[in-house]
């Protein structure tokens, strides 16, 4: 998946990358990518998954938030969720942060830079 992270760093991270111990440097070989973004969707970061080791191996550069479909955030409302998973059921777009938790700035943050925003927490949450 490719998003706001510039080719040329997206690279230059995949190719550098050595696990601790090692001297071979292709650590995030056949990962999975995904951008991460802060509360004004703009890049933040990167996170790479293996998605064939049971339960992910997660491997973080910055912090944020994943976000989902931003190019379809023109005709449709802004979903906001502590789920990341709602992202692959949806064609939505869709901001969830990456540790589940969403800041009282982050909201205040999306709701003044979107007039369209619905957020979908858990039950039992606010």
């Amino acid at each position: 998946m490719y998003g706001g992270c510039p080719l040329e760093v997206r690279r230059s991270i995949i190719e550098d990358a050595t696990a601790y111990g090692y001297d071979v440097d292709n650590a995030l070989y056949g990962l999975a990518c995904f951008d991460l973004y802060d509360e004004h969707l703009y890049p933040k970061g990167a996170i790479f998954t293996d998605p064939t080791i049971d339960g992910f191996k997660d491997i973080v550069y910055g912090h944020g938030a994943l976000y989902f479909n931003r190019s379809r955030l023109g005709e449709l409302p802004l979903l906001v969720t502590d789920d990341p998973v709602f992202a692959f059921k949806t064609a939505y777009p869709v901001y969830a942060p990456l540790h589940g938790n969403i800041s009282e700035y982050t909201l205040k943050s999306l709701m003044k830079a979107h007039a369209d925003v619905c957020f979908i927490a858990s039950i039992g949450k606010k």
